[in-house]
């Protein structure tokens, strides 16, 4: 049986035969079609249509007369979508007397999906999905989810697709669209609504889940076999106590952000009890020991990164170094080819200038010497062997792949974490740190510990180079 993903993909010749047509014959050969065929909208579907209360015309009104309405807009597939096309979208759904509450503009290959009931700041922060069928993956978003464009997804059952909207209102109250540690808080919130979804099969809003239900969440979390490590004795899925702790933590921000005047389901359930509730599925101490780390670590790190190809050796190892220098993934894959200048600076994606040690500066231009030897072009300073792009999945595995090797429990992201760690120790000096990694001083202070944060006040004297010291320090009234 056809995956949704398999069916898609049928569909793409026939947009390619129809892709210099005018917008209404793609509407009548390709959108159509698929809305019926494909997204389930066996229902009335009109042209060039008057919503109530407004005098523009959308271009596909449907219509199922049980109360659930979808308003289409459509452009030539030749012409790229644009914001001004979603604002036009979105004046569709807020016209003079009746609010709309789904709205999808398309061109055929880019699909795009409007949630009216978002609180936003802007139209284009009701954007729920965002998606490209020709690709399989364009930005959070794959293809495959296409189908919770479907009519059963945004109306059947209550809808699906509305988990999605609650996720979309966390990241703009949260984030507002920005955010480096958005993916940890998505993807904690997306394996909640995964849970739903295929134990209720239906939109539930998450403040009404109850106790029970939470702990049954975390033990599918723990024996879901994508989020969970086997045991070194048996078949046993298990999951690590510090990993349902960052979930919890996760989940409960979730919660106080999205409902903010309600007692949310992990109220009902603390942190303490849940791991003693759920802790026959958690790895024992001795299964999640973690690994010291310290420089012959790091230099079996580095040594793993060896290849009998001259190019990919030296381009891993470099991908390793910047990573010990404390960049970012995201900023490492968008580095660009002319980023390293003869000073040894090195331009990053924000414009910002960072001065590189000679040691990396050397290891750059030694790849770009091999990589030009061997014939490959690329618009970005580090790209894979034909020249594409790196991602942070791609560094992240690359790393991880080898670091497993040496531990279990050996990760990029601690290491990273080690050499925060360590250089705030070793200088005191949390804005070199910043200047150098590019990280925020919130994201700087998670890193560190109360423990930490007291032994390093215990180290110097704090009221030194206070700028009110005199007053501080006099016991004198005048």
């Amino acid at each position: 049986m056809q995956t949704f993903e398999e069916k898609l993909v049928t569909y793409l010749p026939l947009l390619h035969k129809h892709h210099k047509d005018s917008e209404t014959t793609l509407c009548v050969r390709f959108i159509e079609p698929l809305l019926i065929n494909l997204l389930g909208y066996e229902c009335e579907i009109k042209y060039e249509e008057h919503p109530e209360g407004s005098n523009e015309e959308t271009d596909l009104f449907l219509n199922d007369h049980q109360g659930n309405y979808l308003i289409v807009e459509v452009k030539k597939a030749e012409k790229p979508l644009t914001d001004v096309h979603i604002r036009k979208l979105s004046a569709y759904l807020n016209n003079n007397t009746q609010k709309y509450k789904w709205g999808i503009l398309t061109n055929g290959y880019r699909w795009i999906l409007i949630n009216n009931e978002i609180t936003a700041s802007s139209y284009l922060e009701r954007k729920i999905f965002d998606i490209d069928i020709s690709n399989k993956r364009l930005g959070e978003n794959n293809r495959r989810d296409l189908e919770l464009f479907s009519y059963n997804a945004l109306f059947k059952n209550d809808g699906i697709t509305n988990y999605y909207r609650l996720i979309q209102q966390f990241k703009n109250i949260q984030y507002n669209g920005n955010g480096k540690s958005w993916t940890q808080y998505r993807t904690a919130v997306k394996k909640l609504v995964q849970f739903m979804i295929e134990t209720e099969g239906r939109f539930i809003d998450l403040k009404d889940i109850r106790k029970y239900e939470v702990l049954k969440y975390f033990r599918w979390l723990a024996l879901a076999e994508s989020n969970s490590a086997k045991s070194k004795n048996n078949n046993i899925q298990k999951i690590k106590p510090k990993t349902v702790e960052a979930q919890y933590r996760f989940l409960s921000t979730f919660y106080k952000k999205v409902y903010p005047q309600t007692n949310h389901p992990l109220t009902q359930v603390s942190l303490s009890e849940l791991l003693q509730e759920i802790s026959d599925v958690l790895q024992k101490d001795d299964e999640n020991k973690e690994v010291i780390i310290d420089q012959n670590v790091i230099a079996m790190v580095y040594k793993g990164l060896a290849s009998k190809n001259q190019l990919i050796m030296v381009r891993n190892k470099l991908i390793f170094s910047l990573c010990l220098m404390g960049l970012d993934r995201s900023e490492i894959a968008k580095l660009l080819n002319k980023a390293l200048h003869e000073d040894n600076k090195l331009t990053l994606s924000n414009g910002r200038r960072i001065e590189l040690p000679s040691g990396i500066a050397n290891r750059i231009n030694h790849y770009k010497e091999l990589r030009k030897k061997n014939k490959i072009k690329s618009q970005w300073l580090i790209s894979k062997s034909k020249g594409e792009p790196l991602t942070e999945q791609y560094i992240s595995g690359l790393i991880n792949d080898i670091a497993k090797q040496i531990s279990p429990n050996l990760t990029l992201e601690k290491i990273q974490q080690y050499m925060l760690k360590q250089y705030i120790y070793r200088t005191k000096d949390v804005i070199s740190l910043i200047y150098l990694t590019g990280l925020s001083f919130h994201r700087i202070q998670n890193i560190l510990t109360e423990d930490d944060i007291i032994l390093l006040s215990k180290k110097k004297d704090l009221y030194k180079n206070h700028p009110f010291q005199n007053f501080l320090l006099s016991d004198q009234e005048e």
